[in-house]
Parts: C-alpha cells; sequence; structure tokens
C-alpha cells in the first residue's frame, strides 16, 4: 500500500514519495501530477503521514456491496 502525507506548508497537498537518495526524496503531488525533490530535513519538518482509516463495518447502513 502507497504511504500518503499531508504537506503541511503554503496550500494543504496530499503527496506521495515515489523515490529518495540519501540527502533527498522525490515526491509526487497526487492532485497535479507535479513530481518534485526536497531534502529529507524539510520533508521531516513540514509533512505528516496519513494514517489508515479506521472503518467499523458495522456502522454501515449504504446499500449491500458484496460481488
Amino acid at each position: 500500500m502507497e504511504e500518503l502525507y499531508f504537506q503541511e506548508i503554503g496550500k494543504l497537498r496530499v503527496v506521495s514519495v515515489i523515490g529518495w537518495s540519501s540527502k533527498e526524496v522525490l515526491l509526487e503531488d497526487l492532485s497535479t501530477g507535479l513530481k518534485y525533490t526536497m531534502s529529507w530535513e524539510i520533508f521531516f519538518k513540514y509533512h505528516r503521514k496519513m494514517e489508515p482509516a479506521t472503518i467499523d463495518i458495522s456502522d454501515y447502513t449504504g446499500p449491500n456491496l458484496t460481488i
């Protein structure tokens, strides 16, 4: 599963880590497709990992989604 991060500086963005080296990380903005690099120091300072949602299926009241 892909790990997603919130960028918490400037405009709120959801980004994905698509590559890295020892000095930089390669990110992709999921809304625009823009790919850019950033130092690890700045990345860890301004990004927060998006945690998976915790969903209780017993609370679901919509249509049956089983195939």
